[in-house]
Parts: C-alpha cells; sequence; structure tokens
C-alpha cells in the first residue's frame, strides 16, 4: 500500500490518496520505515479526525487509541521531505464493497462498509457493521495482502512457512531454517508482504551465504557428501575454506522448476581470521540492504 502512496505522491503528484483499510491502525502491515517514505504528506488533522471515530471501536478491543495514533506518527522524525502536496490520509475500518460509476462510464465513487473488529481465537479480526458510505475517487488500487503456497509441502502458520524455533544458521537473531532440515526459507517465502522490496534481496544474501555455509548454483553439482575445498573472494580477498556438499538441486531434477541447479554446502574447515572477514562482509550486506 504505502509503497503505491510513495508513487503517487512523489512521481504523479495527485490530489489526494485515500488508504483504506479494513481493520484498524493496530493492525497495520506497514513498518516505521515504510512509513518514512510517505509520512511527510500525511494529513495529521485528518488523522486526528479518523482516530476519534474510530477509538469507540478500538477501545471495545482493548486497545489504546493513543498508542494506536503515536504507532503511525513515529516516522515523523526521520520523514522524507515532500515533494509534491498531495494529501494522504486513512479510512480506517472500512472494506470495499462496489465501484460506482458516472453517466459516462467512468469511476465516480467506491462504496465502502464500516467494520467493527473482533477477537477471534487471539487474533483481531473486521466484522461488517452493515453501514455503508461512499468515497469520490477516479482511481481504486487494490493493495492485497498475500501469503506463501500452502500445497508447497511445508508447514504453514499465520500465511507464513513455520520457522525452526532453534535454527542452526540464525542471522540477525532471524531463523530462515524451515521445520524441515536443510530447507531455507528468504524473503516474501519467509514473511510474505513484509517491508520494503530491498528486505527480499537482504534475504537473498544471507539465504545463500552465512559464516557456516552458502548455496552454489552451478550446472551440474557434486554428489552429497562430496568434500570440496572453496575459494570465496570477499571484498577482493580470497578465503579458503574445506566444505562438505549437503544437499544437491539437479538439472531436470526435483525442485529443478523453481529453484536454479546447484549445491548447498556446509563449511568444515575456516580459518578465525577468515571468518571474521565473511562475518564483518554479512553484517555490512546486512546493514546496506537492511530496512
Amino acid at each position: 500500500m504505502l509503497d503505491i502512496t510513495h508513487y503517487l505522491a512523489r512521481e504523479r503528484k495527485v490530489d489526494e490518496v485515500i488508504a483504506v483499510v479494513r481493520r484498524g491502525p493496530m493492525e497495520v502491515k506497514f513498518d516505521k520505515k515504510e512509513m518514512e517514505y510517505v509520512i511527510d504528506n500525511l494529513d495529521q488533522a485528518a488523522l486526528d479526525q479518523e482516530m476519534k471515530r474510530i477509538t469507540p471501536v478500538l477501545q471495545s478491543v482493548g486497545q489504546d487509541p493513543e498508542t494506536a495514533r503515536a504507532t503511525i506518527l513515529e516516522a515523523l522524525p526521520k520523514a522524507l521531505p515532500k515533494v509534491s502536496e498531495t494529501r494522504f490520509r486513512f479510512e480506517f475500518l472500512a472494506s470495499p464493497v462496489q465501484m460506482i460509476g458516472d453517466a459516462d462510464g467512468r469511476l465516480a465513487q467506491v462504496e465502502i462498509e464500516d467494520n467493527i473488529l473482533v477477537r477471534t481465537n487471539g487474533d483481531t479480526k473486521a466484522k461488517g457493521t452493515g453501514n455503508r458510505r461512499c468515497l469520490e475517487v477516479e482511481t481504486v488500487i487494490f493493495a492485497i495482502g498475500d501469503k506463501v503456497d500452502d500445497t508447497f509441502g511445508l508447514p504453514v502458520e499465520w500465511n507464513e512457512f513455520v520457522k525452526n524455533p532453534n535454527p542452526r544458521f540464525p542471522i540477525d537473531g532471524n531463523s530462515y531454517e524451515a521445520t524441515a532440515e536443510d530447507v531455507f526459507v528468504g524473503g516474501w517465502s519467509r514473511q510474505a508482504s513484509t517491508g520494503l522490496v530491498g528486505l527480499a534481496r537482504k534475504d537473498g544474501v544471507v539465504c545463500s551465504l552465512s559464516s557456516d555455509g552458502a548455496f552454489l548454483e552451478m550446472p551440474y553439482p557434486f554428489e552429497e557428501g562430496t568434500r570440496i575445498t572453496l575459494e570465496i573472494d570477499v571484498e577482493g580477498v580470497s578465503i579458503l575454506t574445506k566444505a562438505e556438499v549437503r544437499y544437491t538441486i539437479e538439472r531436470g531434477g526435483e525442485g529443478a522448476s523453481e529453484y536454479p541447479a546447484g549445491m548447498g554446502v556446509a563449511f568444515s574447515e575456516v580459518a578465525p581470521d577468515a571468518r571474521d572477514r565473511l562475518a564483518r562482509y554479512l553484517a555490512e550486506q546486512n546493514r546496506r540492504f537492511g530496512i
């Protein structure tokens, strides 16, 4: 949602962007970093009015409206200066029902239904009230959340693949390992629709290379159990390490339609100074692509 708002405010410089949000501000999926790119265009007076409107609903499920408001505004100190007068505002607790055209067949309004919040099995869900109203609009863009493929074969919980709570190779305290041994998940496979696109690239780095192993893309991988010697170039310095092939993906074999041919290897002999250099390199990649 906010990437679209960012584009409309900075590139198209439209008059107004209205984010219609099915639930409340405490359930939004964007984070502070994403909000920094658009918050300078946020109509704070409109936000205050909206918070006043939805306060009874938030309080009915034990949520603090002031905390919710502060969560949105915490991006202000590092706001990216706006380049347009685009007015950005939220319509919380609302679901689109239908789009309405004018006499010429052009979009004129979107009809929305007001929602309340209900607690169900520890989760907060939206429930329609039947009360409907219309917003004057010219364009509607659907920003629908994603989930991982629950038919892929890995356990799924809350629209995500279940991660190993005790990973062998954690990165910044995060688990990139599925519950199946030697299966790693990164990017939106690790957590769908979270953060900016840069997170997926960051995950690509940390999932293909760690201080303990790597995935090597190659057309004809070695057999599992093969011991090899690797030379890794880290910022112009060669690091030599012994490694063992733990798994392979072969051309035409299982998984080849979705993943490149190659092999996953575990490092077995890395000199302490080389391991430190590799760790520093990975930390720099995390900082560079981190959000």
